[in-house]
């Protein structure tokens, strides 16, 4: 198993803004080198409408009605499952989660699946305070959550920033040389395909595809 785990992933990351699945606007070189020399999934679907839900579920491998948590208020520290955080804190290595202040007022209280001793970096929305905070990161031995948020810097609206992603993907790249890296969406998109207002999934549309990897991780780690 690799000494440095990244998984990067990014609010409402739809499958149809990258060219890997399709896309013919958007130039995501870094992305493109990443899926060249790696996996890329096509069928696999967000487990929960919500953030919190779905990063519990994505993290332990469990389905979204087999968790115990019931109702959307702030919970306990996650122990029903061990974590992709608990088992790799048992086998020594440092665990980071990098997102932005909002999303871990958003998230942390009604997820808190992150096992003893993670160090929460929360910044702006600009990939410069994102890539700043990668210097911070130095351990030999970690695993690195980054969350990024619907919208980068400026930007107006949704799949606006796809090349600011993908900038920031080489700056991980260049950063972390050699590390395993992993990219995401959280859970699916907010759409209205076929007249049905949708946030979290449909399953009959492949634009609301997750690339999930919490069951693989488990039975890896």
């Amino acid at each position: 198993m690799n000494d440095k785990i990244i998984l990067m992933t990014k609010e409402i990351l739809r499958c149809d803004y990258l060219p890997v699945y399709g896309n013919t606007y958007w130039k995501t070189p870094n992305l493109d080198a990443l899926a060249a020399r790696g996996t890329v999934f096509r069928s696999h679907y967000t487990n929960a409408p919500s953030t919190a839900m779905a990063v519990t579920c994505l993290f332990s491998g469990l389905e979204a009605h087999e968790l115990a948590r019931r109702y959307y208020s702030e919970v306990e520290v996650f122990d029903q499952a061990p974590t992709v955080f608990t088992l790799l804190q048992e086998r020594g290595y440092a665990t980071h989660v990098l997102w932005t202040e909002g999303e871990h007022r958003a998230t942390y209280p009604y997820s808190k699946c992150y096992g003893e001793g993670t160090r929460f970096h929360k910044v702006k929305s600009s990939p410069e305070d994102f890539a700043a905070a990668l210097e911070s990161i130095s351990e030999n031995l970690f695993f690195l959550w980054i969350h990024m948020p619907t919208v980068l810097g400026d930007r107006p609206s949704l799949g606006s920033d796809i090349d600011l992603f993908d900038d920031f993907v080489g700056k991980v790249m260049r950063a972390f040389p050699g590390a395993d890296l992993y990219v995401s969406a959280d859970h699916g998109h907010m759409n209205l395909e076929k007249g049905i207002p949708v946030y979290g999934f449909h399953v009959y549309e492949g634009r609301s595809e997750e690339r999930r990897v919490g069951k693989e991780c488990r039975s890896r780690w």
